[in-house]
């Protein structure tokens, strides 16, 4: 089923439905850009039925075409439009450009890191301890977001480890390099010797994390989410507390995502 706003949106990008990787949904590209654009409407989900591997098989089809591939469900579209477009036309280019030269980081409190994140990042805030931004002629245009250390032990010695869980930049403008001072400044203020992180599957391979230095160490297995399409609504769904039979009995949807990508910095690796 064609979602007629957002098919427009893409050909008004320039974009073309392909045939790149087989798929009952819609997919787009774009001429000069090794991006696909998927987006799953829950009436084609519920007739297909999709299993949860078909989503990460997607994924992998398009990395071997060296490909990334954007997941756009429609209940994000219809809630997000504005920041998914956004997103769209910075993969393309279509942005305002800053490069973090030009900006100056200050400790951000809680109230101006939620405002910033429920407006520019699609997952929101969360409660992280540590939080930094970038401002540009006094305006705030990108902010990440740290855990506090945990100490892990899953090697043979112990060690303890940071979480950069948010990172965004205004809607319409692109911070180059703004990840890496942002990091950069957490690590030389926290003498942070371990960072992990973790790249929505949905939204890409997670490349940029890469090139900070960060190493790839997994693919996690996708997330299931119960829809209310009544509400155009989505929770986490809790094999403990439902059941797929009751879900289906309610009337609800259940799907799955493609999965998180885990990332970690040590510094071996951070060269900069």
């Amino acid at each position: 089923m064609v979602n007629k706003p957002f098919h427009e949106f893409m050909m008004n990008t320039g974009a073309v439905s392909s045939k790149l990787i087989e798929t009952p949904f819609g997919l787009y590209c774009l001429t000069g850009y090794p991006v696909l654009f998927h987006y799953i409407d829950f009436q084609t989900y519920k007739i297909q039925n999709p299993d949860i591997a078909f989503l990460p098989g997607v994924f992998s089809a398009a990395q071997k075409l060296d490909h990334k591939i954007i997941t756009i469900w429609q209940d994000v579209w219809q809630n997000k439009q504005e920041l998914v477009q956004a997103r769209i036309l910075a993969m393309i280019g279509k942005r305002e450009r800053v490069h973090a030269r030009q900006t100056h980081i200050a400790r951000l409190d809680k109230a101006a890191t939620t405002a910033f994140l429920d407006q520019n990042h699609l997952q929101g805030s969360t409660g992280a301890y540590y939080k930094f931004g970038l401002l540009f002629n006094n305006e705030l245009v990108a902010a990440a977001t740290f855990s506090k250390a945990r100490t892990m032990y899953d090697g043979p010695v112990y060690y303890r480890s940071y979480e950069l869980e948010r990172f965004a930049s205004k809607k319409g403008i692109t911070v180059t390099g703004g990840l890496g001072k942002l990091i950069n400044h957490f690590t030389q203020q926290l003498n942070a010797g371990h960072m992990m992180t973790y790249a929505d599957a949905d939204w890409g391979s997670g490349k940029g994390y890469r090139k900070l230095g960060f190493s790839f160490t997994g693919h996690s297995v996708p997330q299931q989410f119960i829809i209310d399409e009544a509400h155009n609504k989505r929770t986490y769904f809790d094999p403990a507390a439902h059941s797929a039979e009751e879900i289906k009995e309610k009337g609800l949807l259940l799907i799955a995502n493609t999965g998180s990508l885990k990332y970690v910095l040590t510094p071996d690796l951070h060269q900069q």
